[in-house]
């Protein structure tokens, strides 16, 4: 019988399931001597190679043995600990590392080493046990690595947790397990499913550590957990507890944190309240940029658990609580005022050289630039709109409306853009009209609302444009009666429209800005009448939009021209623009150019007899739909699939249900994807005629 003399655990363990194989994987192997199990304080080392040990102890027949090391301080001997772990008897005279070695010469067993980073110097050790006894292997916990040569590294994060709080079933992250596990000691009646979305929220709060989980859970007897929620982003504090049995370094995590904070360097710790600016994570440059920090500063963090980095993307991050942490330490060093203006500055020079990259050439590299970075971008763009630093809003403007377009983020572009026209309307009027025209793209080309069709939003940009023409600016003249065009268009009052897109063209072209000559082409085009007219145009803009490598924009280009040719019966023409589009859209991850794919190649198939294609193709638009969430495009999907399910007689009452939902749903009509109220009618008149029911038809 292999006996484990290790400590009795009195909850049950949770998640972690993929932790414990690779660690397995990795301690099993032969060549493993040494595994450290490296993470921040209160992230759950200990549980996890105390759950090791008890999974592979068919693999140690003399046992796993347990060495607490918290209690020691330097001159403390790590071997006489692991003696009396080992109820091993030294002898007096002797050297305790020849004592304890010859004892475990014979012995296959596991020695777990726990909370050793106050001892690094100390456990130089451990190489002369594993050579002198050469069947025992060493499991460490430690906040830093041991950085001997026969160490293997696992760093431990925090358990999985939700990436939303929709409020839906989430039992299955870690997290929630955990969280709820101790909710119910404390508040036995406690109910997941009154609180779901709450919980999920504090679990993205405190990135799934599982000491700051118990902390807050705590809390459930006297608190929601929307309240405990809100308390943790305002500050650490709420995160502690009362119990008596809880050892003093876990008792809250500003303990645990203190701890860790007073073994950096002074330049460590000077560099780590910098990087509390950064949101999303950052890169070495804007580190060094921004931080002043070194190689060797961020090598040096990620040692000792604050900083971690990222083997796929390069980047670094700091868990959420560590970031408001060393963020109370900026404020108190008072260095943050001169800081955040290096910071927004940093990012709005980004955001200017990525709008080059949109417009010409490297769309899709810019585009997953500003992706990686948005975070940030958005954390320097609420500092310049509370400092009103004109200078930084200005480069930023741009680029951010185009990428809030191309990757469907209109919300998030509409609220960046009101937030700055409402500060600067009467500060700037230039940054205000350009933000406010920005905005109203967000809503129009994200259908967000009805707002863009009020009188007040034609006036709007009217008076934009009589401002830059008044201020002789061509290039943002040119923007405004791009946005007057747009918003015209959707008052009917089509001449007036083409007026003003076709000055805006005249304009474009003038500038010799072939971006938005072909952006202004292809809207010449959408709101012409007549077909023969609109295809010129839709070419003229495609041939310009592969020369400059506006993938976007070609891909929206070749929809219309296979809609076009399918209209004129020319199906091999229809298929290959179509065809070409997806490709597009699928190599950008384009959802919301794809969904637009979806349901006309769904209304094509239909129409050409291919029922099997054209009912996957509205499965897979509803699935992007729900990704998007945005009304307009919801309501679409909802309506053509429920639409045809009953024609083709699928499932009626599931098609009802769904042409019922669609109607219910208020959504500005997007143009070009069809009638989504028409498809959501026409399919309830053939589902009441379909149960006799004539009166309703």
């Amino acid at each position: 019988m292999v006996v484990r003399h290790t400590p009795v655990l009195t909850s049950p363990f949770v998640g972690r399931h993929s932790e414990l194989v690779e660690i397995a994987q990795i301690l099993t192997q032969p060549a493993t001597r040494l595994i450290t199990l490296v993470g921040a304080g209160g992230v759950g080392k200990t549980r996890l190679a105390l759950e090791t040990a008890a999974a592979q102890l068919e693999h140690f027949p003399d046992g796993a043995y347990f060495v607490p090391l918290q209690a020691l301080c330097p001159t403390d001997s790590v071997m006489l600990a692991a003696g009396e772990a080992l109820r091993f008897q030294f002898f007096a005279g002797g050297d305790p590392i020849d004592q304890l070695s010859e004892y475990l010469h014979t012995k296959t067993l596991l020695l777990i080493l726990d909370n050793a980073e106050h001892l690094l110097d100390e456990l130089a050790v451990i190489s002369d046990l594993l050579a002198r006894a050469p069947h025992i292997k060493v499991l460490v916990t430690s906040r830093e690595r041991l950085n001997l040569v026969e160490e293997w590294v696992y760093e431990v994060g925090g358990l999985t947790f939700p990436p939303g709080d929709d409020g839906v079933n989430d039992a299955d992250y870690g997290a929630v397990q955990l969280f709820v596990q101790n909710a119910r000691r404390v508040q036995p009646a406690f109910s997941v499913t009154d609180e779901q979305a709450a919980i999920n929220r504090i679990c993205a709060l405190v990135q799934g550590m599982p000491l700051a989980l118990e902390l807050a859970s705590a809390w459930t007897r006297v608190l929601s957990c929307a309240e405990i929620a809100t308390e943790i982003e305002r500050g650490l504090d709420i995160l502690q507890t009362s119990a008596r049995n809880v050892p003093e370094r876990h008792r809250s995590m500003r303990a645990v944190l203190d701890q860790s904070w007073e073994r950096l360097t002074a330049g460590e710790q000077a560099v780590l309240r910098k990087l509390a600016l950064f949101r999303g994570g950052f890169t070495r440059e804007s580190a060094a940029m921004i931080a002043g920090a070194s190689l060797q500063a961020l090598s040096a963090l990620v040692d000792k658990s604050w900083l971690y980095r990222s083997a796929a993307t390069g980047r670094y991050d700091l868990h959420e609580l560590v970031r408001q942490f060393a963020a109370e330490r900026l404020a108190d060093s008072g260095e943050t005022e001169t800081l955040s203006r290096t910071y927004a500055t940093f990012y709005a020079e980004l955001v200017a050289r990525c709008e080059a990259g949109i417009k010409r050439g490297g769309q899709s590299a810019a585009l997953a630039e500003l992706e990686r970075d948005f975070e940030n971008i958005r954390a320097a763009w609420a500092w310049a709109v509370a400092q009103r630093a004109v200078s930084v809003l200005h480069p930023m403007l741009e680029a951010i409306n185009f990428f809030c377009d191309m990757r469907a983020r209109f919300h998030e572009g509409e609220a960046l853009f009101r937030a700055a026209a409402d500060q600067f309307a009467a500060l700037d009027l230039s940054l205000f009209y350009r933000a406010r025209a920005r905005r109203t793209r967000m809503i129009m080309l994200g259908l967000l609302d009805d707002s863009y069709l009020s009188a007040p939003v034609v006036q709007e940009m009217e008076e934009a444009v009589r401002f830059f023409r008044d201020h002789n600016d061509p290039r943002e003249l040119s923007f405004a009666l791009y946005m007057l065009g747009m918003v015209q268009s959707e008052h009917c009052a089509s001449p007036k429209a083409t007026a003003a897109f076709r000055e805006s063209y005249d304009i474009a072209s003038e500038l010799n800005d072939q971006f938005y000559s072909a952006e202004l082409l292809t809207w010449l085009a959408v709101i012409e009448e007549n077909m023969n007219d609109a295809l010129p145009l839709h070419q003229q803009a495609v041939a310009i939009q592969r020369e400059i490598g506006d993938v976007n924009g070609l891909a929206w280009n070749l929809l219309h021209l296979s809609r076009i040719a399918f209209w004129e019966r020319r199906s091999s023409a229809a298929e290959a623009y179509a065809a070409e589009a997806e490709a597009i859209q699928r190599e950008r991850g384009d959802l919301k150019g794809l969904a637009w794919s979806m349901l006309i190649g769904s209304e094509r198939a239909f129409q050409q007899g291919r029922f099997a294609e054209a009912q996957s193709r509205a499965v897979e638009a509803e699935r992007i739909a729900d990704r998007l969430a945005l009304p307009s495009n919801t309501q679409a999907t909802l309506a053509w699939s429920g639409l045809l399910q009953i024609v083709t007689e699928t499932d009626y009452a599931e098609g009802e249900r769904r042409c019922r939902q669609a109607l219910a749903i208020h959504a500005p009509q997007d143009w070009g994807i069809g009638d989504a109220r028409l498809h959501a009618t026409i399919g309830l008149i053939l589902a009441a005629h379909h149960v006799g029911d004539q009166a309703a038809a």
